[in-house]
């Protein structure tokens, strides 16, 4: 991933497109949330699999990275987003069907409230009134098609035409060998959950992917109270700086919820969770 995808917290939370237009962080976090939200359930609606529905998140981030909320809808972007990223990963699907899952209740409900104003006194209007619904469905359809087709084009444009990325999961997966499921019991469940709750705030515009999937594992062992390998020669074999993993481990320990621990942990350093020192929650 090119290095012009990375982005300092303070251009990202006070110098975005989006600032500049008035939208505050809080507001912007919940359009980031609604359009990652969005892109899952389309993308699981067209069978896409798991790495073309991360892809089409990770376009939505690269795009409003550069453009701002307040001129591009984020509902339209997000679908365009997983029509091109389904062509990234080479799992295709055709405009008509992200069309229909995306439009495909409004485009009935608007038919259906034309159908309703519609009088119908003899055969032939009910022949004339299927003529003029079918008519108004297929220019519904094609407005939509045109709509998110303009919308990729914006959405390439925008990022350059840059379709090179990156995600965390061969990362995570290399730091997991270093342990063995009798020895950390549950922590390829925590970490790739982490690793998907990472996935949908700025973080992954902040650091490599490599970097967020070992955090994941980190943190993770630190909510399982599990123990990490001595020493830094595993961080250095994942092309880890320790110095880098810090700032991550304490950014994501900032964000844990207590739904998601059923505790509220105490935010420290990544060299205390390898020391192996008692880590003491706070409620």
């Amino acid at each position: 991933m090119s290095r012009s995808w990375y982005f300092t917290s303070k251009e990202l939370e006070h110098n975005s497109p989006s600032r500049r237009d008035d939208i505050t962080v809080v507001k912007e976090s919940k359009l980031r949330s609604l359009y990652c939200s969005h892109i899952q359930n389309v993308g699981q609606n067209l069978r896409l699999p798991h790495l073309t529905i991360a892809t089409a998140i990770m376009l939505c981030h690269r795009f409003y990275a550069r453009q701002s909320h307040a001129k591009n809808c984020w509902h339209t972007v997000a679908s365009a987003c997983v029509l091109l990223a389904s062509k990234v990963q080479d799992t295709p699907r055709s405009l008509k069907d992200v069309v229909y899952v995306v439009y495909g209740r409004e485009i009935e409900d608007r038919i259906a409230e034309m159908t309703k104003k519609y009088k119908i006194k003899n055969p032939h209007d009910v022949r004339e009134c299927d003529k003029v619904t079918k008519t108004r469905e297929e220019l519904l359809k094609r407005e939509k098609r045109e709509l998110i087709m303009a919308a990729e084009r914006l959405v390439l444009k925008t990022i350059g035409f840059d379709l090179d990325v990156e995600l965390p999961y061969k990362a995570l997966a290399a730091a997991l060998k270093r342990f063995t499921s009798d020895e950390a019991p549950g922590l390829a469940e925590v970490a790739w959950s982490l690793v998907e709750e990472w996935l949908k705030t700025s973080l992954c515009l902040q650091y490599k992917p490599r970097y967020i999937a070992v955090g994941s594992v980190v943190v993770a062992a630190r909510v399982l109270k599990l123990k990490l390998p001595a020493g830094e020669k595993w961080l250095e074999e994942l092309g880890i700086l320790p110095e880098v993993l810090d700032e991550v481990v304490r950014w994501m320990q900032s964000k844990i919820c207590k739904q998601k621990t059923k505790e509220t942990i105490r935010v420290v350093s990544f060299y205390e969770i390898i020391s192996c020192r008692p880590l003491d929650s706070k409620a």
